[in-house]
């Protein structure tokens, strides 16, 4: 038993450290424009570059067979991973950053890729994504609070040598893993998956991460610039509204799928909306403390039904590690697209986008309704 939660724990670990750069891009995108002095929509493409080359390489990697040991893979994406965050600490020009987080981008795609391969395969997905929530949401609190901190007290290479670090003490958890995936019943090749299903799915989940993600992405400088808080302050923010993800994960392992997953998923991605609409057409502290504790609450929940859907469609992992390459694509996509617009115009121009997307994503869940709530 001990050994079966150690082996989670790793593979949790190792979807922590691929998904890394898209939890704390508010302050990468924050430090980037500060440091380098670029425009929004600069910044913005950098870490399209990142997350776009973070998504194809989680496709890639969890659709083609690679001939080599899992661990000898995740070893390496681990590697590629932590030497780009010390390396962007000495870069000293956006060609360089740009090579560097593009270097970043493959590694992060390899361990997503595994990771999910990892966590989707064990007989209880609803548990498992939940644990890898609380863990995220533990992780991703510490960082977030500690990167304000360190940008603000220390600067940029400072800011990336302590994520080094951070993830760096991860990695004896992640020798725990076994080499192969606990349910091996169903293997990748076997899979009947329905294409009208994952289409809309991923859509779907694809629109909902660029409403989301570009919000996210921007969320430091909403806060600094917009409303008009120290950096300090919407590190604390952003560090208890993730906490406040910890509830969703009990919640979830309560409820379970009793009352299906389409529900959930309908009253979290409505109340995200309402979160956003808060905060831009009525700016203060409170807004932007309560709204973001309301959105990344409801994120976690929908996010924990989403992925322990895709687990029963393909217990192999492979929907999964799909879906998170499509939330990727969409935060990839949306620091540009949230560029562009906050360059000419401000936040509360983002609404009308914020509106067609969310529909997009009720649209695509209500067609899939039936296949979301299924048990097995």
């Amino acid at each position: 038993m001990i050994k079966t939660y150690l082996a989670l724990f790793g593979a949790i670990c190792i979807l922590l450290i691929g998904n890394s750069p898209s939890v704390i891009s508010p302050f990468i995108v924050g430090s980037f424009e500060d440091y380098f002095n670029l425009s929004k929509q600069s910044v913005g493409n950098l870490m399209s570059l990142e997350l776009g080359l973070m998504a194809i390489s989680s496709i890639f990697f969890s659709t083609f067979k690679i001939n080599y040991k899992l661990s000898h893979l995740i070893i390496l994406g681990v590697s590629i991973v932590l030497i780009a965050y010390l390396l962007t600490s000495f870069a000293i020009n956006t060609t360089q950053l740009a090579l560097i987080r593009a270097f970043s981008g493959i590694g992060c795609g390899l361990l997503i890729a595994k990771g999910h391969a990892l966590i989707a395969s064990n007989n209880n997905p609803e548990k498992s994504y939940a644990f890898f929530s609380m863990s995220s949401t533990i992780v991703g609190a510490i960082i977030i609070y500690v990167s304000g901190s360190i940008l603000n007290n220390f600067g940029y290479q400072y800011f990336f040598i302590s994520l080094f670090i951070f993830y760096l003490l991860l990695i004896p958890l992640i020798l725990f893993i076994k080499e192969k995936p606990v349910n091996e019943v169903i293997k990748p090749g076997s899979e009947d998956l329905n294409v009208k299903t994952v289409s809309l799915l991923i859509i779907g989940i694809l629109s909902f991460e660029l409403a989301s993600g570009g919000m996210w992405a921007f969320d430091e400088r909403l806060g600094v610039e917009f409303i008009g808080i120290s950096i300090s302050s919407v590190a604390l923010v952003l560090s208890i509204s993730t906490l406040t993800g910890l509830l969703a994960p009990p919640i979830v392992l309560y409820i379970g799928n009793r009352y299906g997953r389409s529900l959930p998923i309908y009253i979290g991605v409505t109340s995200i909306l309402m979160c956003f609409i808060w905060i831009l057409k009525y700016p203060s502290y409170f807004s932007f403390f309560a709204g973001n504790i309301i959105w990344y609450f409801f994120f976690t929940m929908t996010v924990i039904y989403v992925l322990a859907a895709s687990a029963i469609i393909s217990p192999t992992g492979r929907l999964a590690s799909w879906l998170n390459a499509a939330i990727l694509i969409g935060m990839s996509v949306a620091p540009s697209l949230f560029g562009y617009i906050l360059d000419r115009g401000t936040f509360i121009d983002l609404l009308p986008l914020l509106f067609a997307f969310i529909l997009i994503t009720l649209i695509c869940i209500t067609f899939i309704r039936k296949t979301l709530d299924q048990t097995e």
